[in-house]
This record gives C-alpha cells, sequence and structure tokens, in this order.
C-alpha cells in the first residue's frame, strides 16, 4: 500500500494518483504490509490512441490545421463510465454547479464523484476551448489539480493543447478526449 503524503489515504501499489484527493503519488515510497505483498493492478485509463506530447504555452494555442469531426470527453473512470460531454467552439468550464451562488458549469462531473458528499472536483476546475478543430485545457485554480495523461500538474491559467487519446485528469475523475470522424 502507498499512502498519501497529501489525504493519509492508503492506495494500492503501483497507482500514479491518490483515489481520493489526486494527488501525484509516483515518488512516494510503499509502505512496508506483511510478509508477503500481492501487486494489484491499478484502475487507469486506457493508453491514448494518437502518440504525442502536449505542449504548454503561455497563452491560448494558435491554431494548427483544421481537424475534421466532433469533439468530445469520454468518462473513463468516475460513476458513469461511457457517459459523453460533446465539445463546441469556444470554452466551457468543467466542474460542479454552486446552488448558493447559482454558478452553472457547461461539463457537469457532479455526477461521476464517487462520494458526493466528499466532492473532490472544484467548483470550477478547468476551463476547455476548441478553437477551429484544436481542443486545449487549462487549470482555473482547481484544489486537486488538472493532470494530462497522468502527467503534470498543470500549471494554473496556461492553456495545454490537446489531441485525441488524451486522457484529463480532474481529481478522481478521468476524461478521454475523443474525435468522430464522418
Amino acid at each position: 500500500m502507498i499512502k498519501c503524503p497529501q489525504c493519509g489515504v492508503d492506495n494500492e501499489a503501483g497507482v500514479l494518483q491518490c483515489n481520493d484527493c489526486g494527488y501525484l503519488l509516483e515518488d512516494t515510497e510503499p509502505e512496508p504490509e506483511g510478509e508477503e505483498q500481492v501487486a494489484m493492478t491499478p484502475e487507469e485509463p486506457p493508453e491514448p490512441e494518437v502518440a504525442g506530447e502536449a505542449t504548454e504555452t503561455p497563452e491560448a494555442p494558435e491554431a494548427s490545421p483544421v481537424h475534421e469531426g466532433t469533439l468530445k470527453l469520454v468518462v473513463t473512470r468516475g460513476k458513469e463510465l461511457g457517459k459523453e460531454f460533446p465539445l463546441f467552439e469556444g470554452v466551457q468550464t468543467i466542474g460542479r454547479p454552486d446552488p448558493d451562488k447559482g454558478g452553472p458549469v457547461d461539463i457537469d462531473l457532479n455526477d461521476q464523484e464517487q462520494d458526493p458528499d466528499k466532492p473532490k472536483v472544484s467548483r470550477r476546475h478547468a476551463d476547455i476551448k476548441v478553437e477551429e478543430g484544436v481542443c486545449s485545457v487549462m487549470d482555473v485554480g482547481s484544489t486537486n489539480g488538472t493532470f494530462i495523461n497522468r502527467e503534470g500538474p498543470l500549471e494554473q491559467d496556461e492553456w495545454r493543447t490537446l489531441t485525441a487519446g488524451d486522457v484529463i485528469t480532474l481529481a478522481n475523475i478521468y476524461l478521454k478526449l475523443t474525435r468522430e470522424t464522418a
């Protein structure tokens, strides 16, 4: 088991992020247990279908060649596996609605939380933007961070260009970017 240094939750050996708070565990040493340790296969998102590294830019990325097809985010870890969130031109906010302030979000992850009484996704967690078929994401000051392909966390207020197959981790929820072509 690996104890998360941020929240103290025990996680299975081999996981890269805390299953409770999303803290990056890659440099954390497992705690010694009894005589025999059994390696468990962690629940991880599938490897990206399209190879390529995301690049950081201080401003919104310039448009590259227009990509044809419909972009969407698909839940690969959360309560409703396979749920799809279509993406549209412009900026959409990812997070949870705020009933006290009436602040809606475009991509509502409230129903994806494992424990609705202890949500891990921030009210305004990240923004995702589509411009001329190019998709990018930015953490907007979330508590538990935003990760791309288990790397990160993203710096706050910096856009990161995405490609089809990239997996966005928001706390303990994984969203895979897909592009459907006609």
